[in-house]
């Protein structure tokens, strides 16, 4: 069944099982509203998916994807800006969905092979699951759902609008690899900055894995302390990061490298994810006379490293 097919099968499963959302669902974009989205996102693009999914329908008013509603155009074009700024979120993301469990679909990026999977995150959150393998194993398993012959309409109703959890077995059939508790399969369950992170969420920040990878201490904290007096100092220390905290101006954490400690704040121009208290990390820093402290670059070291 094609992508296509499946949208059309999910309209006569609403229709069926939750009838007044039928007239919710908004008219699809026509090529004018593609075009101010293509304008948004660019340089990246939408991908065909996304596409698809838009010209069907514009957003919903009830929320029939598993208790989710879909964005129209106007809501994503509204708060793409927030999202990128104040959230720092990578520009390879597309929220589709309301949250605060928001879905989030990859747009395709320059150089980078396309990325189908559907990602599911608390807005404020950094913690990260890939729920389906493309929108269209999410819209099938909806589907699935709601034709499900060995459970009650009332039920399969209350699984699409939500308040009866969606069920695992309908993703799961369609998404066998994808997100499960309390056993995620690798690379399912993640932050921004793990190993495993896709590349068109970095390229999208003008990074790349290989950017990540470590190399190597070439000054303590002490070190730096000991030279800022004299004039500026940098280099590159590593150690354990603790006292996580959330400033509007970015990711606030300390470094903890054995010979001392200094604070920091992670900022989307530096790295594409603040540090996870506890992990172990590299950052390129610069010391100033008064001892203060500015972030230029952050890796975070592989276990095997630690």
């Amino acid at each position: 069944m094609t992508f296509h097919q499946e949208l059309v099968r999910f309209d006569a499963v609403v229709a069926q099982v939750v009838p007044e959302a039928v007239p919710s669902m908004g008219s699809g974009l026509n090529d004018e509203g593609i075009s101010a989205l293509r304008t948004m996102v660019a340089p990246l693009d939408l991908g065909e998916e996304i596409e698809q999914l838009y010209r069907w329908h514009d957003g919903s008013a009830l929320s029939v994807f598993g208790g989710k509603r879909l964005l129209s155009a106007a809501e994503i074009i509204r708060d793409r800006e927030f999202q990128l700024h104040a959230l720092e979120r990578p520009p390879a993301w597309l929220q589709f969905t309301d949250g605060p469990e928001y879905y989030f679909a990859t747009l395709d990026v320059p150089g980078c092979e396309t990325d189908p999977t559907v990602w599911s995150g608390d807005t404020h959150d950094v913690w990260l699951c890939r729920m389906h393998d493309s929108l269209e194993s999410m819209i099938g398993s909806l589907s699935d759902a709601g034709v499900d012959p060995s459970v009650s309409l009332s039920q399969r109703r209350e699984q699409l609008l939500g308040s009866l959890r969606y069920g695992g077995n309908y993703r799961l059939e369609r998404s066998p690899g994808s997100f499960t508790f309390p056993d995620p399969p690798r690379g399912t369950y993640l932050t921004l900055f793990d190993e495993g992170t896709p590349e068109p969420w970095l390229r999208s920040l003008g990074t790349s894995s290989s950017d990540l990878l470590p190399l190597g201490a070439t000054t303590t904290i002490a070190e730096l302390r000991s030279a800022a007096p004299r004039g500026e100092a940098s280099g590159t220390i590593q150690g354990r990061t603790t006292h996580l905290a959330g400033p509007i101006t970015g990711i606030g954490f300390t470094i903890d490298d054995g010979t001392g400690t200094v604070r920091l704040v992670a900022h989307d121009q530096v790295t594409h994810l603040g540090p996870i208290s506890g992990t172990f990390v590299e950052a390129d820093v610069s010391m100033a006379p008064d001892g203060s402290c500015q972030l230029l670059a952050l890796r975070r070291l592989p276990e095997w490293i630690q």
